[in-house]
């Protein structure tokens, strides 16, 4: 023991020891001088000799903390914590020559203690651990690269946004999920066409549609957007891959040389979005389609033609006639397949008591979505195995059939089928087919109720016309038997009290039969309004003259019920006009201002204003309430119950349509209690 103890002690026997390590060894005395530098540390930074002292260091060596960014503190090194008494263990430290790459250390220090007591210096091992560390960041760091690209592998194949990687040349490089969604196109069409033929700087489409340009600039180095635009692979024959309406970003990928690489291209589907849209611009059109006719077969021919390829490849309505059912419209958009099912509905004609899609809508009255017609469902619905294979031939894959229903009850079936397998029908497309059924229903009903109504009209006006007819031939015949028995009384010369009686009755029925000629007067014009035969004879007439002369005719019946006239007219005033017809308006309108007025004054006034002539006739009785003002010029419309006064409620009808004709117009001015006043305008000569 006392021999090693006094190995210990030997100079060369240290010296030695320190050589051998693999740790570099610096020691320094106690006035802080460098007395020994061993091989090791001689070989990590040369030096420093003998002579320097610890505070000289920096002069020789850049250090910094472990960071490598900032410079250590003179009072933080190692060897001088020790030297100034501090234990110092495991600090790392980065040390380099000036000018040179840094060496990463990790220290341990401490002073040298005299057996005394006495501080004698101090002494730092240091060791090289930068390949350490370095292997230890680079371990981290392909850590890092690793959960990076398993974090970017995980983004690229759940991306809900289509991603393609671009070689330079334009080829295919990877595309992900998203990719092969949103162009419905299988893992091994993407293999065997879009990784090995389909370059991008070559697309027709894509150049017939303006785009290619605008990505060619990614490839120089550009971020650029594509607006969205509809791309269509069968347009170049292509028809694995749907039609899709997309919008994109290119973003090139580039080296340290900022030279392009590659480029990466997402796409997104907007074709949902403008589905939406076309389909609100498309019901919108319908809407005003639907209105723009009565005739509810053109209606459905418009809708028919309207909804291909918006809606569906082809279309077919059928409506209810009875127990039949009645195929009024058959669509396609390849007028080849158009003859092919015009050719199944001729041998294969819908039927009630068939399981037909149709059949099923029209009895239950509920809607029918398939996504895809199969060949099992073929053989259910039908008839034989020869419809069958007709079916197969049009290539029918999905198909819609909505009920069109009226007050609860069905009237018809829409469908809408497609043959083409870019496109199937889903919930959203039977939602949008419902809602075109429901407003074709509303349009075929409102044209049924129209023609229908059309038809009573027609029957009313030729009862009219019939029976104007019919009644004017007895009514001739009385009033010749009326005037033969006037003028027989008054022959006799007889003047006796039973003589009186009579001629009294008689000018009583006298007056009937006149009311009575008016009224079948009034129910011809109607009929000739109606059927378009009312034709004016116009001539130049001093209409001042011509309004006192029919004015005056009402002298006696004015007299009778003291109903006091006023007519004023500022000159004289010349008119085209038909007499005959005028003297009408005149005369409706003055029996109403007697009818109605509560035996008040009554004013006429005709004037001239700048190129109009004006009448205006006034009563001051009981008026029209505003709600009845309009409906009082249509026919057999009246202002008031048919308990106050008598008539059929045509005069007013009558004399609007007269007026017209004459190029003029005619409204109401009334205020209840305070009257009426009815102008006319027509134009001066």
């Amino acid at each position: 023991m006392e021999r090693n103890s006094s190995l210990l002690e030997r100079p060369e026997f240290l010296s030695a020891l320190f050589a051998s390590t693999n740790d570099g060894i610096v020691v320094c005395n106690a006035e802080g001088e460098l007395t020994y530098v061993n091989q090791k540390a001689q070989e990590f930074f040369g030096g420093p000799s003998g002579a320097d002292v610890i505070q000289n260091w920096q002069e020789h060596y850049d250090m910094y903390y472990p960071d490598s960014k900032i410079p250590i503190a003179k009072e933080d090194i190692p060897l001088y914590r020790a030297f100034k008494g501090e234990v110092v263990k495991n600090i790392e430290i980065f040390v380099c020559r000036k000018g040179q790459e840094p060496l990463l250390f990790v220290c341990n220090a401490q002073p040298i203690i005299g057996q005394d007591g006495t501080r004698l210096g101090a002494i730092v091992t240091f060791q090289d651990i930068t390949n350490l560390r370095l292997n230890k960041t680079m371990a981290e760091l392909n850590n890092a690269l690793a959960r990076s690209e398993k974090r970017f592998r995980a983004i690229f194949e759940q991306s809900p946004l289509s991603i393609q990687l671009l070689a330079k040349s334009g080829h295919t490089i990877l595309v992900n999920p998203a990719y092969r969604q949103l162009w419905g196109v299988s893992e091994e069409f993407v293999q065997n066409y879009i990784l090995k033929d389909f370059n991008l700087l070559k697309d027709k489409l894509l150049e017939e549609s303006g785009q290619l340009e605008t990505i060619k600039r990614a490839f120089k180095g550009e971020t650029v957007g594509v607006p969205e635009f509809l791309y269509d692979p069968a347009k170049v024959g292509v028809y694995d891959a749907r039609a899709r309406w997309a919008k994109g970003i290119l973003y090139p990928l580039k080296n340290d040389q900022d030279e392009v690489q590659e480029v990466v291209v997402i796409h997104q589907d907007v074709t949902e979005q403008h589905e939406v849209n076309e389909i609100q611009v498309f019901m919108a059109h319908i809407k005003s389609m639907l209105i723009s006719t009565l005739d509810y077969e053109e209606i459905i021919r418009k809708v028919g033609s309207a909804s291909i390829p918006i809606l569906a490849d082809g279309c077919a309505v059928d409506l209810l006639e009875g127990d039949c059912i009645k195929r009024l419209i058959i669509k396609h958009f390849d007028p080849n397949i158009e003859k092919l099912i015009q050719k199944m509905t001729d041998e294969y004609p819908p039927d009630l008591q068939t399981p037909q899609p149709t059949s099923r809508v029209l009895t239950t009255g509920k809607p029918l979505l398939t996504n895809k017609l199969s060949n099992e469902m073929l053989k259910n619905f039908c008839v034989s195995q020869e419809h069958v294979d007709l079916m197969v031939a049009i290539g029918f894959n999905s198909h819609i059939a909505v009920p069109l229903k009226i007050r609860g009850r069905t009237i018809g079936c829409l469908n809408l089928y497609n043959t083409t397998e870019r496109k199937r029908f889903d919930e959203r497309d039977l939602r949008t087919a419902m809602e075109l059924g429901r407003h074709l229903a509303v349009a075929i009903d409102n044209a049924r109720l129209f023609k229908d109504f059309q038809s009573a009209v027609r029957l009313r006006d030729d009862f009219i016309s019939i029976a104007s007819h019919e009644l004017r031939t007895p009514i001739t015949s009385l009033n010749l038997q009326i005037e033969v028995l006037n003028d027989l009384i008054n022959n006799l010369g007889i003047d006796t009290t039973e003589t009186q009686l009579m001629k009294k009755f008689l000018n009583g029925t006298n007056g009937q039969l006149a009311r009575l000629t008016r009224l079948v007067e009034d129910m011809l014009d109607i009929s000739r309004i109606s059927t378009g035969k009312l034709t004016l004879r116009k001539k130049k007439t001093n209409l001042s003259e011509f309004t006192k002369e029919i004015l005056g005719r009402f002298a006696d019946q004015l007299k009778s019920l003291q109903i006091e006239l006023k007519y004023e007219t500022s000159k004289e005033v010349s008119a085209e006009i038909d007499p005959e017809r005028f003297e009408q308006v005149i005369t409706n309108f003055m029996t109403n201002a007697i009818r109605y007025g509560n035996k008040k004054p009554i004013h006429v006034n005709l004037e001239e204003i700048e190129d109009k002539l004006i009448l205006k006739v006034q009563d001051f009785g009981r008026g029209i309430a505003p709600e009845d003002q309009e409906r009082i010029f249509k026919r057999f419309e009246r202002a008031h119950t048919a308990e106050d006064v008598s008539g059929l409620g045509l005069g007013l009808f009558i004399n609007k349509q007269i007026i017209e004709e004459h190029g003029g117009t005619v409204r109401l001015m009334s205020e209840m209690g305070k009257g009426s006043t009815f102008i006319v305008e027509l134009p001066r000569v």
